[in-house]
């Protein structure tokens, strides 16, 4: 308790101050809070030994709709570093419902981490990167990636999908699932091979107890389950799984590279390709006491090595070792009195107490076992003489291509895959709680509903399933008009044959791309001459097909004729949602001219083709930077070898003039003489408030001297001497503490013959030393 205290009143107060500061009432965090459930999970990060419990509010939606961190792929919410408890009290955890649905996987257990979620839904997670990230870890795990501890207490994931592995669930480290549902989860988005894992694919060390696996799709194999650890299965049913690609190794319900057990399980309804709903490679594979029938596909492949004990069912005599072929009349997969889905078995099945050796204390509804002379197979215990369905409503249906738009399924239309659909309770202009589920592999959809079921429901399709370049993109709804159905049950009352017509167009018809420039980081705008400006750019693709072939370019002086690259990066394949980052470095580099230029930042479709009147190449979207050239930071640094000459002049009674000369031993003074045809650079200088008259060359170019006026009082006063150059922030000449001279003689205006040009100069008398003498200034 004490742990838990601590945990919820600090998210609370971190809570209650962002309401404070946005003007709302109140001190306790606000109904479905996702930044609650964040701040809760960084805190028992954080918090030291101990495990930390957070409890969620009943029934609420948490969205997760940005990336918190990037471990192992894109994760909604912090990685689980610690031991943490979450009571999700029927809460659901899941995507962002917003109109650009991001890649966003649910959780992330790190090494050391240990999670326990209880009593909740994980909705709509999505394990995927951009086509171009191929690591396979980064586009595992819909709902949950797990490389620490991961418990699962009645809780239900649903409707996720990862692009290649574990559309629920991926574990590398060790897991246990009790009485929860793994269902309509999906590794099919590309419909590619290396896709497995449909509901679970386990590496590490997996558990799963009075459970059921559902309805969850793969493309290459395991659309149930796939195992290349260690998988123990006790009491649990597996059924309408399916796989997709023809001519490789399906198991359609569970394929296994690893170690299995597998007891008092039902594997029934799964459709595959080849080789059997359940497969194992290595004769590593133990079933007991289970029933393995009615499978699209066959049944059973294993090698007759495997250690097949007790007595097991099958329907074609394709299992190894099983005592028992037969149909062991299953029911469908439904609500009998328990927690989970499961199939129940008539009175005159052969799978009636049929089981040998101990079996557990309940079957997988918690109903005691055995019923009877011993127990029955698989994980249904028959008890009171057949079926003992609830009083739950089921609601099941089609999503079918509408070819013809006439709103009639007809012969020759196909169903769809993995398409989402929503039951929301109440009414469709005001609906209130959400449940998702994913069309199954031949388009058919069902959903159950516990009891109480009167009352008005909201059934529809979400148009945002996963984006990438195979999925069927939206087009007209042909039935029902707007793609959702209003209806009303009686209690316990089932309906089927709910069709939703769609006239779908496959993505590549008349669909456009559409990448634009999201973000733009600069690590300067006023960058000094000779130097880089450093550009982050993060492009997406906000289009609904593919953007392929793009460009992205940096035009550093945009406007100053042909467009001529600083910077260009060919773009990866981008799907419809998703970002990518580039980073130029060094940057973009500006030449020593000050002045101040236009950085373009472009996307195109074309970028060499742009300057050719005859290219196709289509400029996109771009955004225009402000540069500031300052000087070059070698122009600003303090000059050395610096060596002063000054003396006063009177011009008139109570005026004098300083010159200041500044000689740099031979180095000129930069800027002066540039290269190019810019101007000279300009200096001015203070003597300490009073500003030079001018600054000007000696006749050469390491020799400056700066004309200063000054009153009466100012002869024998000390002063610091700075000297500026035009664009430099600091003074390039500092001397400090400059006593200014007496004044000893007058002002005179004498004519200097210096060959073929004559100076006008002022004239008088310099001490420099011991030495006195005549002395004219010839500016």
């Amino acid at each position: 308790m004490f742990e838990k205290s601590k945990i919820m009143v600090r998210a609370a107060a971190l809570i209650a101050l962002a309401l404070v500061a946005s003007g709302c009432d109140g001190g306790t965090p606000p109904p479905c809070s996702t930044d609650f459930l964040i701040v809760s999970i960084n805190n028992a990060n954080s918090n030291g030994p101990g495990t930390d419990t957070i409890d969620l509010d009943p029934g609420c939606v948490y969205e997760l709709g940005i990336v918190d961190n990037t471990i192992d792929g894109n994760n909604g919410l912090p990685s689980i570093t610690s031991s943490i408890v979450i009571n999700g009290n029927k809460a659901t955890i899941r995507r962002s419902t917003g109109a650009q649905k991001s890649a966003i996987r649910l959780f992330h257990i790190s090494p050391g981490g240990d999670l326990v979620l209880n009593d909740v839904i994980l909705l709509d997670g999505l394990g995927m990167e951009p086509t171009n990230v191929t690591d396979t870890i980064r586009n595992s795990g819909g709902a949950i990636f797990n490389d620490g501890d991961l418990t699962v207490n009645n809780s239900l994931i649903t409707a996720n999908h990862a692009r290649r592995k574990g559309g629920g669930i991926y574990n590398a480290g060790t897991m246990t699932i009790n009485t929860s549902t793994i269902r309509n989860n999906e590794t099919n988005i590309g419909n590619e091979p290396d896709e497995s894992g449909g509901g679970i694919l386990n590496t590490g060390t997996a558990t799963i107890i009075d459970s059921t696996i559902a309805n969850n799709i793969a493309s290459q194999s395991a659309g149930g389950i796939g195992n290349s650890g260690d998988l123990t299965i006790t009491n649990s049913t597996i059924s309408g799984n399916s796989t997709t690609l023809s001519g490789i190794v399906s198991g359609a319900a569970i394929i296994n590279a690893g170690n299995a057990t597998i007891s008092y399980t039902t594997i029934a309804n799964n459709t595959g390709t080849t080789a059997g709903a359940v497969f194992s490679a290595p004769d590593t594979i133990q079933i007991s006491n289970s029933i393995i029938a009615d499978n699209i596909g066959g049944d059973c492949s294993y090698p007759a090595t495997s250690p097949i004990s007790g007595p097991n069912l099958d329907s074609d005599g394709s299992c190894i070792g099983f005592t028992i072929t037969a149909s062991p009349q299953l029911d469908p997969l439904a609500f009998n009195g328990g927690p989970t889905q499961t199939h129940s078995i008539a009175p005159s099945s052969p799978a009636k107490n049929a089981a040998a050796g101990s079996c557990p204390a309940a079957d997988q509804r918690g109903e005691p076992r055995p019923h009877g002379a011993a127990c029955d197979l698989g994980s249904f215990e028959l008890s009171g003489g057949g079926s003992q369905a609830s009083d739950s409503s089921t609601l099941s249906g089609l999503v079918f291509d509408d070819s013809n738009t006439n709103g009639i399924f007809e012969p020759g239309e196909s169903g769809f895959a993995g398409v989402e659909l929503l039951l929301e309770s109440g009414a469709c202009l005001a609906p209130g709680s959400a449940v998702s589920e994913l069309s199954a592999a031949d388009g058919s959809f069902q959903f159950e509903i516990f009891p109480p079921t009167a009352g008005a429901y909201c059934l529809s399709i979400d148009p945002l399933t996963p984006a990438n370049d195979t999925i069927l993109i939206p087009g007209g709804f042909t039935v029902p008009p707007g793609g959702e159905m209003e209806i009303t049950l009686t209690e316990g009352e089932d309906l089927s044959d709910l069709l939703f017509g769609w006239d779908f167009q496959f993505a590549g018809s008349d669909l456009q791309p559409n990448p634009v420039i999201t973000n733009v980081v600069l690590n300067t705008t006023t960058p000094p001459g000779d130097s880089w400006v450093e550009v982050e750019v993060t492009v997406e693709n906000q289009g609904a097909y593919p953007a392929e072939n793009y460009d992205l370019v940096l035009i550093p002086h945009y406007g100053w004729g042909p467009p001529n690259p600083g910077g260009y990066a060919s773009l990866p394949d981008l799907l419809p949602g998703f970002p990518h980052t580039e980073t130029f470095t060094p940057g973009v580099l500006y030449g020593t001219t000050p002045g101040t230029f236009t950085l373009r930042v472009l996307v195109t479709d074309d970028w060499y083709a742009l300057g050719d009147p005859d290219s196709t190449g289509t400029a996109g979207d771009y955004q225009d930077f402000t540069i500031t050239v300052l000087e070059s930071l070698t122009m600003c640094n303090p000059f050395e070898g610096i060596d002063y000459s000054l003396f006063l002049l009177s011009i008139e009674e109570d005026i004098m003039v300083l010159p200041v000369y500044i000689t740099t031993e031979g180095v000129a003074f930069p800027g002066l003489f540039p290269e190019d045809d810019s101007p000279p650079a300009e200096y001015h200088a203070l003597l300490g408030d009073i500003p030079s008259n001018a600054c000007e060359l000696q006749g050469f170019d390491d020799r400056l001297y700066c004309m200063f006026t000054l009153t009466p009082e100012m002869p024998g006063a000390v002063r610091d001497f700075q000297l500026y150059k035009e664009g430099c922030e600091d003074p390039v000449v500092t001397q400090p503490s400059l006593l200014l001279p007496e004044l000893e003689l007058p002002l005179l205006l004498c004519t200097i013959d210096l060959g073929p040009d004559d100076c006008v100069a002022a004239g008088g008398e310099m001490s420099k030393g011991l030495v006195r003498a005549p002395y004219c200034i010839c500016p």
